[in-house]
């Protein structure tokens, strides 16, 4: 379980890594980005008219990469109990 939730987490961190690379190369759908990585909303907050300090763009960045991973890891296991519903309904059921 835990290298399951390790796995998840890690995508969490990897993909909006990916993304960022890739938007360097080429222009990428808004709806790709959310969907790959909600809380990229969070970088809103650096959209301000006054340049920000870079401690203040390192925490807003940190923030938006942890809650991601921890967003991926909330749905890996509501995909894990799903499995395991399907796999073995209860026989409260008959």
């Amino acid at each position: 379980m835990k290298q399951y939730l390790a796995k998840w987490a890690l995508a969490g961190l990897v993909i909006p890594l990916i993304l960022l690379g890739m938007h360097q190369v080429m222009t990428l759908p808004d709806s790709l980005i959310i969907a790959l990585w909600p809380s990229s909303i969070v970088l809103m907050a650096l959209d301000t008219s006054t340049p920000s300090d870079i401690w203040n763009v390192v925490s807003i960045w940190s923030l938006s990469l942890s809650l991601n991973m921890a967003m991926y890891l909330v749905i890996s296991l509501l995909f894990k109990m799903v499995g395991r519903l399907i796999r073995n309904p209860s026989e409260d059921n008959s």
